[in-house]
């Protein structure tokens, strides 16, 4: 898929994993642009809701955590059975914030050290 976007940056960075124990792993010298966030397909898989985001021609697949929804948006049910639709319908709420802080720790190489999610975006990570 081929995608242009518009003004793009490049900032040295190294990659920083997470290991089980919480510390980072870091490859110096990895040079990562803006991570961009277009119309995109969204996805509740019983954990996060997954989406994607681009920097060039590389796609990243990001999540932000059930915990993280349930606590941002007041108005998603926190027990119970709770549909696919509620999950998806609080992260449309709060999109920005969630892409603010996917692309901050794209920047700063803050990456999922195992899986398919790259990033993956907690509580902790949105403003309060």
């Amino acid at each position: 898929m081929n995608m242009k976007v518009g003004f793009t940056y490049f900032l040295m960075a190294g990659y920083n994993h997470l290991s089980g124990d919480g510390s980072h792993e870091i490859d110096k010298g990895r040079q990562m642009g803006q991570l961009a966030f277009l119309d995109e397909d969204r996805l509740f898989d019983g954990q996060c809701v997954r989406f994607k985001g681009y920097d060039g021609k590389d796609e990243v697949t990001c999540g932000v955590t059930i915990v993280a929804l349930k606590e941002c948006d007041p108005a998603l049910q926190r027990h119970g059975l709770i549909p696919a639709e509620a999950f998806l319908a609080s992260f449309e709420k709060i999109i920005v914030a969630v892409h603010d802080a996917a692309r901050r720790k794209y920047e700063r190489g803050e990456f999922e050290a195992g899986g398919s999610i790259r990033i993956m975006v907690h509580r902790r990570d949105l403003a309060p």
